[in-house]
């Protein structure tokens, strides 16, 4: 023990053992889960070909599949984002499905449309289109609002290893399409709770045929015992959390391991 404390007094001792600890503590953090960091897609609508007249504005998911209430021309519509930059070079595609979000209910040819540019929208709207960060650590008005679910399967029970599958859905209580009519998904304020309401055989997210579903964040399912998937979770990711987190007090910041590991890098003559 005393030949131990010899050693790690000697300065060229603990820099050889501060570079064995940077090591691991690299390899911690890495390893460390975090928020991805994912882009919407904000659709500010208008009631005029020159997007002069103001009519809302919704927050999109990126390939979601959302239930057409803008005309009854098709049943359902996705955007995607095919470009990524500046403003200026963001490009997004527009498709129409007359069903569900397939290929083999997709109703034309899917319309290319520019970022901040007043693009033909659905039904009587026109829109501009531009990209959003959602980011655990986003903050300012170019940040994504949009509260999204993960449901993810595993083919382990108690959802090991890796997921096989994973499907996002908003939780803003758009109106989605789904299957057997349409779906809507909603979180509650302590973000613990997912419902999510199927309307049967429905259009509109209206009908009084409907099925509701309460999942818990962050906990696993058990599905099949003898075939894959064997679970599956469901995960909220927050919109901003690091908002959320300045607007409460200090006490839940966390200072990042880095800022430590770079304060102490000179004490030890590294």
């Amino acid at each position: 023990l005393l030949n131990q404390w010899a050693a790690i007094a000697h300065p060229g001792a603990t820099r050889a053992m501060f570079l064995l600890w940077l090591n691991a503590f690299t390899v911690c953090s890495l390893l460390t889960p975090s928020h991805a960091d994912s882009v919407d897609i904000e659709a500010r609508l208008y009631r005029d070909a020159d997007c002069f007249e103001r009519a809302g504005e919704v927050m999109l998911l990126d390939g979601g599949c959302y239930a057409n209430l803008y005309s009854n021309a098709t049943k359902a519509y996705s955007v995607r984002i095919t470009g990524f930059g500046d403003l200026a070079v963001q490009k997004f595609s527009l498709f129409e499905y007359v069903g569900t979000c397939t290929k083999g209910f997709q109703f034309n040819t899917p319309r290319k449309l520019k970022g901040g540019k007043c693009e033909r929208f659905l039904g009587p709207y026109f829109a501009n289109f531009r990209a959003r960060q959602r980011s655990s650590v986003c903050v300012g008005e170019d940040c994504s609002t949009l509260t999204v679910a993960l449901q993810q399967f595993y083919s382990l029970a108690e959802c090991g290893g890796l997921a096989t599958h994973t499907f996002k859905y908003p939780l803003k209580n758009a109106c989605l399409r789904s299957g057997n009519g349409t779906q809507a998904y909603r979180v509650d304020a302590s973000y613990k709770s997912i419902t999510q309401i199927d309307y049967l055989g429905d259009d509109r997210c209206k009908g009084s045929l409907t099925k509701t579903y309460i999942m818990t964040n962050r906990r696993c399912y058990s599905l099949y015992a003898n075939k894959e998937p064997r679970s599956f979770s469901w995960t909220v990711e927050e919109a901003t959390p690091a908002t959320r987190r300045g607007a409460t007090g200090g006490s839940r910041h966390r200072r990042s391991p880095w800022l430590v590991l770079f304060a102490i890098l000179p004490l030890v003559g590294v």
